[in-house]
């Protein structure tokens, strides 16, 4: 896969917010200068005396912190107390930082939290051999929704890079085509073990039965006032962090150990960085070669495994708008006549946002070893999240950067496609 940087994608900064600012800060300094060049008249010219100046200064500084007790009066009540009215600007803005400054308390004490229940998880960041051996295999869940035009592409890919040979496909019940016909063809070319799931394989009974998940799952109204939407958002992200959390025991109760879940336009490549800087530790394979992603992996793992957060390694994704090539470039480093180049998304899209993006670009997804991780995180119905199934393993989103590329060595191709189907 080729990389170009979509040109025009970087927006300069405004440059009116900046002379706004130069202007009020310029006007203070105006009138701070002004003010300091009024003439002071002195206490003779007034004809006051030093008895009467005293007195007059007493009185001055009475009424200074009679106004202070008042302006402390006039900012104490706020929300629903009596008496405050509306805070002045001043005021909100202070209690902006105010709320900032606690949010941050907030995020350090959960990362807090975070770090003491990991004191209380065994450390397992020694790789398992039978993982790093050569006949070593990877598995996937993947839930998909016509994804049929994709799903060959991503498949083959998968089963050269990765020596993908175990699939767990649930097929959302909104999607109007079935991909059955797809994985037979694979059943009967491969050695691929594929299992299609339906809803009654993994989902609740409550679920199946009131088709909506708990209350405590359902997502925020202010985000989807539409009540549909609101309905079918919830159940999609719902049945996602069900079904994940049954693939992956599964896996494990099978005596896997490689597993990701990923989309079908989501595609697995050593990281850009990584094969820009080419680490001496490593020793980077063409991707040409057979189950090329996962020598990496395992090489990866063998030096690096507490480097890399084994056995829960995340993902950054890199995202491939619907900026078309052109003929040409579609058809550059294709070595095979008459190859329809426009039937690969891997082929058609080759322009990208920055990769440094991270709020564009998602969060993250993982790879885990199931077989290493003790049985009892495998006990829940749900996963916490699909970008972090295991909490107590998995990385905090916010804690990833793409220039720790020796971190996340493993990254993902995110291709959106066309904008008709995208939409």
């Amino acid at each position: 896969v080729q990389y170009r940087t979509i040109q025009g994608w970087m927006i300069d900064g405004d440059d009116d917010d900046d002379d706004q600012l130069h202007h009020q800060m310029t006007g203070t300094q105006e009138q701070q200068h002004v003010a300091a060049q009024k003439p002071q008249q002195s206490r003779a010219l007034r004809g006051d005396s030093d008895e009467h100046a005293i007195m007059k200064g007493r009185r001055q500084k009475g009424k200074q912190e009679h106004n202070r007790h008042q302006m402390k009066q006039h900012q104490k009540p706020q929300g629903g107390q009596r008496g405050g009215g509306k805070p002045s600007p001043a005021n909100k803005d202070e209690q902006k930082v105010k709320r900032k400054q606690k949010d941050g308390s907030s995020l350090q004490k959960e990362k807090d939290h975070e770090n003491k229940k990991a004191r209380d998880v065994p450390d397992i960041h020694t790789p398992r051999a039978e993982s790093l051996q050569a006949n070593a295999t990877f598995s996937a869940c993947l839930l998909i929704r016509d994804d049929n035009d994709i799903l060959p592409e991503w498949i083959a890919y998968h089963y050269h890079v990765l020596k993908l040979r175990q699939i767990i496909v649930a097929v959302d019940p909104l999607s109007l085509e079935s991909p059955s016909e797809i994985f037979a063809k694979w059943r009967l070319m491969t050695n691929m073990d594929i299992a299609e799931w339906t809803d009654k394989n993994y989902m609740p009974g409550d679920f199946l039965k009131h088709n909506r998940p708990p209350k405590e799952n359902m997502q925020k109204k202010e985000d989807f006032p539409d009540p549909d939407a609101l309905l079918e958002v919830s159940n999609h992200r719902y049945r996602q962090r069900v079904f994940l959390a049954q693939c992956m025991n599964t896996f494990r109760q099978k005596g896997q150990s490689w597993v990701m879940h990923i989309d079908t336009d989501e595609f697995v490549v050593p990281s850009k960085l990584l094969r820009q800087m080419r680490p001496r530790y490593l020793t980077l394979p063409s991707m040409e070669e057979p189950n090329a992603v996962l020598t990496l992996l395992q090489q990866t793992v063998a030096k690096t495994s507490k480097q890399v957060n084994y056995p829960c390694m995340s993902m950054l994704r890199v995202l491939f708008g619907s900026v078309e090539s052109t003929q040409e470039e579609q058809e550059n480093d294709v070595p095979i006549q008459h190859f329809n180049s426009t039937s690969f998304e891997t082929l058609r899209w080759r322009y990208h946002a920055l990769p440094h993006d991270m709020k564009l670009h998602g969060n993250p997804k993982v790879l885990l070893d199931v077989a290493a991780i003790p049985q009892k995180y495998f006990q829940e119905d749900i996963v916490f999240s699909i970008h972090r199934p295991i909490k107590e393993y998995c990385h905090i989103n916010t804690d990833l950067d793409f220039t720790h590329f020796r971190h996340q060595p493993i990254g993902i191709n995110h291709y959106l496609g066309s904008w008709e189907r995208y939409a």
